[in-house]
């Protein structure tokens, strides 16, 4: 993406331009041909420039999975699963990570519905009519029952509810 410093420019093939973003390209809209190795088959993408850390998402359409890095954190703990998964936090080798008042606080940001929720998304994302178009796009186009985020658990099932519940604030 734009922005990236000149040590990851010289190791990459292709640089997506913050015009490019906010919506599902095609290898024609990028200027690509279809055997250029940037597209892989079947997979799409939306590049987010507006939000604070550049957000690319990833749809995976044959698995119906979305890979996402920083649009949201899915920290799972026993009194809260979102949705109700079947695992249980396992890379805090099954204790709760949202305890005391850091806990709290933690759970009200990063959990769809959570007090702080909007509030911290309203701060990430500087263009909401922008993003708001891009996962209109989204939520028509990509029929995902899976969501890897990079941060925290896998949503298993109801993927696409989730998005559309956490997301529900850019209105």
């Amino acid at each position: 993406m734009e922005g990236c410093n000149e040590e990851i420019d010289k190791i990459i093939n292709y640089k997506i331009a913050d015009s490019q973003g906010h919506k599902i390209p095609t290898a024609a809209d990028l200027g690509l041909d279809k055997k250029s190795g940037i597209f892989e088959e079947g997979w799409q993408f939306v590049y987010i420039p507006t939000h604070q850390n550049k957000e690319l998402m990833v749809y995976v359409p044959e698995e119906k999975t979305l890979l996402e890095g920083d649009l949201f954190f899915n920290l799972q703990h026993a009194g809260s699963k979102n949705p109700n998964s079947d695992l249980f936090n396992e890379q805090f080798e099954g204790k709760d990570p949202q305890t005391g008042l850091w806990g709290w606080v933690n759970r009200q940001v990063i959990i769809s519905g959570g007090y702080l929720s909007g509030y911290v998304g309203n701060k990430i994302f500087k263009d909401h009519s922008a993003v708001r178009k891009a996962f209109d796009e989204v939520e028509q186009k990509w029929k995902f029952e899976k969501i890897i985020p990079c941060h925290g658990d896998t949503i298993d099932r109801n993927g696409s509810k989730v998005w559309k519940d956490s997301f529900s604030f850019l209105q």
